[in-house]
């Protein structure tokens, strides 16, 4: 199991995302200004640390608002939630790393505001 902690927005929690994207396609993907970011750690074993240093899997989502009451076939509409990357490295991959990660991700969007995900 995947240990998910949602971390702030800031310049190493960015170059940390960008890395991991780097790492798993190549290129260099970094969330944008309102998007909630949530880094998945590899489990531990015995007496490690909760949470290593570097992430194995990244999410970043873009919430849903509440004063967005009509949905709109424009793809920037604010009325839906919207996940808007997800990577886990490729040395973690086919693991279910990435289903936890998207269910977790998932269940804090539908508990702040019960509305459809993009993807």
């Amino acid at each position: 199991q995947l240990s998910i902690k949602e971390v702030g927005r800031n310049n190493k929690n960015r170059r940390i995302f960008v890395q991991v994207s780097r790492d798993t396609c190549g290129e260099n993907f970094s969330p944008g200004e309102d998007n909630r970011m949530f880094f998945g750690y590899q489990p531990t074993h015995g007496y490690g640390q909760a949470f290593p240093q570097q992430p194995i899997a990244v999410a970043s989502l873009l919430p849903a608002l509440p004063e967005d009451l009509h949905p709109s076939a424009n793809f920037r509409s604010r009325h839906y939630h919207m996940l808007t990357f997800l990577f886990v490295k490729r040395d973690f991959q086919q693991l279910g790393y990435g289903r936890h990660l998207m269910e977790h991700v998932e269940r804090v969007m539908r508990s702040a505001l019960p509305r459809p995900i993009r993807v």
